[in-house]
């Protein structure tokens, strides 16, 4: 999905989606050089490495309180 950088409130970018809506994102979330105006490729998946770390967090936790 492409948006577009519509403008910056101080830290947060405001980002316009296809649709028209808008949403706001932290600016450091965001490549260094992204500029007003600049039209970016917004993509959503999984991370599998992370996934994969905080499920064995959780598993730990729970084992955790569970052992005697």
């Amino acid at each position: 999905m492409q948006v577009t950088v519509d403008r910056f409130e101080n830290d947060i970018a405001v980002i316009e989606l296809e649709n028209g809506e808008t949403i706001r994102i932290p600016r450091t979330e965001l490549p260094e050089e992204t500029a007003e105006g600049d039209v970016l490729d917004l993509t959503f998946g999984s991370t599998p490495t992370e996934t994969d770390r905080r499920a064995q967090r959780a598993k730990d936790i729970l084992n955790e309180l569970l052992s005697p």
